[in-house]
């Protein structure tokens, strides 16, 4: 399996989404195949902007400075994720 490297997310979790840890909407527009590396930093997101099926190939997500309440939940390549002052 796939080496997960977290910031921090277990803290982020248990603060941020005790009530609310429900994945992603499936409405939103889905993350083209070719993105491997997702750049959301310093946004002021509430929620990842796109769906991401379980499978996608995408491989990183920089999402920290934020006010991330929804995440997916099922990501199988993630190898790094930063979701830090969220």
């Amino acid at each position: 399996k796939t080496k997960l490297t977290l910031f921090f997310l277990t803290s982020f979790f248990t603060k941020k989404f005790t009530s609310i840890l429900m994945g992603q909407e499936e409405s939103s527009p889905c993350l083209p195949l070719e993105t491997t590396h997702l750049s959301l930093a310093r946004l002021k997101l509430t929620r990842i902007p796109f769906f991401i099926p379980k499978e996608h190939p995408l491989t990183s997500i920089d999402a920290p400075h934020n006010a991330l309440k929804m995440f997916p939940l099922q990501l199988d390549n993630i190898e790094t994720l930063d979701v830090s002052d969220n």
